[in-house]
């Protein structure tokens, strides 16, 4: 988690066993598991409310009223695509969903940027039919995949400030529209449907 006053991170130690880190996977599946997740409490430092708070973790306006505004402008567009989506004919709430999106979306640019950096990453081989990029995403996704019924769906809709799991896929989407990349990823393929805004 990300606490704003204390200005700290905290990662229990036993996170890192699979689906979140595996010693044994390679690169591109880690970077996409637990990379993401450090890069995105690393990202709620940013966030719509974690971007109130300063370096010693009081809450004032540290930003100029010009990248306020901007920033503002920014997490807007992010609202309404997220206010898009559907879970069962309802729409997603973008406004609740906001903060978590955010972070999902750093933590994965973060993460994903990184991966990049590694050597031979571009020269990277398929393994069981997938390339490192889809490999990232696929991790990503089986972090977070889950069963769960329409009526729990539905009532965390109106809850909890963490998407569903398709909404919690929208960032992999952004990022590769932001970036360009083949729709060959498995997230891409997915939410080809919906049209994407460049917010960067």
């Amino acid at each position: 988690y990300y606490h704003p006053s204390l200005n700290e991170i905290v990662f229990p130690a036993a996170i890192l066993q699979p689906p979140f880190f595996n010693p044994n996977a390679d690169d591109a599946v880690n970077y996409g598991a637990m990379g993401a997740v450090v890069g995105h409490e690393m990202s709620h430092g940013f966030d719509d409310k974690g971007r109130k708070f300063n370096a010693d973790g009081n809450m004032m306006d540290w930003w100029t009223t010009g990248d306020g505004e901007e920033y503002e402008r920014r997490v807007e567009v992010m609202v309404e695509q997220a206010n898009s989506f559907q879970v069962h004919g309802q729409s997603v709430q973008g406004k609740l969903t906001c903060g978590e999106n955010i972070a999902d979306l750093g933590g994965l640019r973060l993460a994903y940027r990184a991966l990049k950096a590694q050597p031979g990453f571009a020269d990277g081989k398929p393994i069981d039919g997938f390339g490192p990029t889809q490999r990232f995403f696929l991790a990503w996704a089986q972090c977070w995949r889950q069963i769960i019924t329409k009526e729990r769906s539905l009532q965390l809709l109106t809850l909890d400030p963490h998407g569903n799991f398709f909404i919690m896929m929208f960032p992999c989407a952004l990022i590769l529209r932001f970036n360009s990349y083949s729709t060959s990823s498995p997230c891409a393929l997915s939410l080809s449907q919906h049209t994407l805004t460049h917010i960067q």
